[in-house]
């Protein structure tokens, strides 16, 4: 629907954000359906806004919708929620905005894995064109931290979870606590926990 083509036309080099945000606007004030999925894709509005990573429109739809449909699975994502598909595809903006909306992160897809499972590996990026986006493996860690800490939250006890799975990462980016870093080339810092 324009609905989908919308939500895909503020995506980040596609189109702009504004001119997105205002046509989504227009087509919900014209009692456009959000959860209409796409055909071909199997998508709502949401699932498209959140696979472009445009946030704004992920926290409109959110907003509008009272949070409707945001753990809605997607049968072309391994019925994964939204929030599934935002960590597979590293659009952490997106994943910020779900979690502030109360995603649920303990659900799993047909695979059996959570939103944080789904977060890719660091060494298997290594090899993959997703090392063009920029700070990508910055973007893992800080999936990984978000997704743990909202995962610590929601199950009480399990404090041992964030840190072997820091850990991991670290080992994967041949880091360790309290390295020195650089952060997208521009901002240095410590490791911390």
């Amino acid at each position: 629907t324009l609905r989908h083509y919308a939500c895909r036309a503020g995506s980040s080099g596609v189109g702009d954000i504004k001119a997105a945000l205002r046509a989504v606007h227009f087509l919900v004030s014209n009692h456009a359906d959000i959860s209409i999925r796409c055909r071909w894709t199997d998508m709502t509005a949401i699932h498209y806004a959140v696979y472009f990573d445009v946030s704004e429109i992920v926290d409109y739809l959110l907003t509008i919708s009272n949070r409707k449909g945001i753990d809605d699975v997607c049968r072309n994502f391994d019925e994964g929620t939204p929030l599934h598909i935002a960590a597979a595809n590293l659009c952490i903006d997106s994943v910020k905005i779900l979690l502030n909306y109360g995603a649920n992160v303990l659900l799993k897809n047909n695979k059996g894995l959570t939103a944080l499972d789904c977060v890719p590996d660091p060494s298997t990026l290594l090899d993959s064109d997703i090392l063009t986006k920029q700070g990508a493996l910055d973007v893992v860690l800080e999936l990984k931290v978000l997704l743990e800490t909202a995962t610590l939250a929601t199950v009480p006890g399990e404090n041992a979870y964030l840190g072997n799975n820091v850990s991991t990462v670290l080992e994967a980016l041949s880091l360790s606590l309290d390295d020195k870093v650089v952060v997208n080339g521009i901002k240095t810092g410590i490791d911390r926990k």
